[in-house]
């Protein structure tokens, strides 16, 4: 979904076992978000192909993080190397200064800490100079209104790692991914495809 500041926001929706239909997604600096669904969200949304076992772990481990105390404790921030969650649904930190997660990050973190990774993070290039510099900017202003002044300094000096995009996690989980996850090349196509058709979508009209 667009998310007002002219990019794109991604999270989950998730289906309970009394099949009630909930958004799950990590909205901003210790600001995780459970919620029933509303019918006329503005949303576009893409089905994860993976077998029912599998998909009900995911399931539980969206609940389970849902229910933990860790949920508002969640830090926002593009160093998000190693960031899991443990099968109780706790964050575990790396103890990193700085590390974090953002919206797409977040959902990558969960499939990776359920074994079911689906970007092969190797394969995505660098952040260039100018997304160092847009990042470092956006930590120092975003991060200085919601977070700790320490976690702010220490999200914006802290290292980056490669940008991974909304609409590249939100094609990635509707891919059939091999074991180790879709490479940057396969995903992109896929994820420009996916911008267009969003970024075409009248939000009075969706």
């Amino acid at each position: 979904m667009k998310n007002g500041f002219g990019g794109f926001h991604v999270g989950a929706l998730v289906r309970s076992e009394d099949q009630e239909l909930f958004a799950c997604h990590f909205a901003d600096h210790h600001n995780f978000q459970f919620h029933r669904a509303l019918p006329d969200q503005k949303i576009a949304w893409n089905p994860c192909p993976i077998a029912e076992l599998r998909m009900g772990i995911l399931r539980d481990m969206f609940i389970a993080i849902s229910q933990h105390p860790s949920r508002d404790t969640i830090p926002y921030s593009f160093h998000s190397s190693g960031l899991r969650f443990s099968s109780e649904g706790e964050w575990l930190s790396t103890g990193e200064p700085g590390e974090g997660v953002t919206c797409a990050s977040f959902l990558m973190a969960v499939f990776k800490s359920c074994s079911v990774p689906f970007l092969l993070e190797s394969t995505w290039p660098p952040p260039t100079e100018r997304e160092e510099k847009l990042r470092k900017a956006h930590a120092v202003m975003h991060l200085a209104a919601v977070a700790s002044p320490e976690h702010a300094q220490a999200a914006e000096t802290a290292p980056f790692c490669a940008r991974f995009k909304p609409e590249e996690v939100a094609v990635g989980v509707g891919l059939m991914h091999p074991p180790d996850g879709m490479s940057y090349d396969v995903i992109l196509p896929h994820a420009n495809d996916a911008r267009t058709v969003i970024e075409g979508i009248d939000p009075e009209e969706a």
